[in-house]
């Protein structure tokens, strides 16, 4: 019994070693090989086929050798537009730093607006009277081309140009002591005599900006560039000061009556009915008020969701200072 247990183990120990050299991966690369090769012929004579057949190919044969890279698929690009946050006001509206003591005959009571981001005074007469006043810590450019005279207001040197053929309106302007830069503006049927004396009557003060519409949420870093009894505009940070709306986020009223296009998204704003259209230079929102249509402009290189647009048209309030413009 030891012998035969003796000669089965040595028969063993003799085979594990013939088993451990024997290159057994041989024979499983060899069948790689051909599964490969096989694959190559397979592509080769499918694009054949069509070429044949006159047509595309309509089968795509991915072989191990032209798996895709998915980490070379190009990304979408950025979006380009400027987003649109939106919360409470921070501070309030500047206001005019001079209140007038004379009123010129036939020009109204004064309103101060905001003209690319600046408050100005406004006198709006009738037939075609008006006047203005600007202050501002950069002095005004010429807008007169009229013969200059000296004069003096608050006892400082001022430059007065007439109407004439060649300027239809009359201005004086001079540098307060505070190193502000004053001027007034008037049609030609005010006489410079009234003109002076209205610039002599103007005394440091504060007349607030009469606007159009409040808000429970307005666009934040984008300061106020417009405001009028019709329009207020806020200005993104990277556009200059402009008397425009384009490029910006802006509050009109218009006359009703307007039908929506086709194209609108019908929404529902406060309760009442909206439509949203799109455009190449603008989105814009249109609420019916029934005497009355409040629109909301958002530029073309703004981002604001119609979600968000919503919202934020749901904010607004109008005052009584609020017109509906014209044209």
């Amino acid at each position: 019994m030891d012998d035969t247990e003796d000669l089965l183990r040595a028969t063993l120990h003799d085979r594990s070693a013939q088993i451990v050299a024997a290159p057994l991966l041989d024979p499983v690369r060899r069948r790689a090989d051909r599964q490969r090769r096989r694959g190559h012929v397979v592509a080769t004579g499918l694009a054949a086929a069509a070429v044949l057949l006159g047509g595309p190919a309509l089968l795509t044969v991915v072989t191990p050798d032209a798996v895709p890279d998915i980490a070379a698929v190009p990304a979408d690009p950025p979006d380009p537009r400027t987003p649109v946050r939106l919360g409470p006001a921070a501070s309030p509206l500047p206001t005019f730093p001079f209140a007038p003591r004379v009123r010129p005959d036939g020009y109204g009571r004064p309103v101060a607006q905001i003209a690319a981001g600046e408050v100005i005074l406004r006198y709006s007469g009738a037939a075609g009277r008006w006047l203005t006043v600007t202050a501002g810590t950069v002095e005004p450019p010429v807008l007169d081309p009229g013969p200059v005279a000296s004069v003096r207001v608050h006892g400082r040197q001022a430059a007065l140009r007439a109407a004439s053929g060649a300027s239809p309106a009359s201005s004086v302007r001079w540098r307060e002591s505070s190193g502000l830069w004053v001027e007034v503006r008037a049609d030609a049927g005010l006489k410079t005599k009234e003109l002076i004396r209205y610039a002599e009557g103007l005394r440091p003060g504060a007349v607030a900006v009469a606007v159009p519409c409040s808000f429970a949420r307005v666009p934040l870093d984008m300061p106020l560039d417009v405001v009028t009894p019709t329009a207020m505009s806020f200005r993104p940070a990277a556009l200059p000061p402009s008397d425009d709306f384009v490029g910006k986020l802006t509050v009109l009223l218009s006359a009703p009556g307007e039908q929506p296009p086709a194209d609108a998204r019908p929404v529902t704003v406060g309760g009442r009915p909206g439509w949203i259209t799109t455009g190449p230079d603008a989105t814009s929102l249109a609420v019916d008020l029934d005497d009355r249509v409040l629109v909301v402009q958002v530029g073309a290189g703004l981002r604001l969701s119609d979600g968000e647009l919503v919202s934020f048209a749901a904010g607004i309030s109008l005052t009584r200072h609020a017109e509906v413009g014209v044209g």
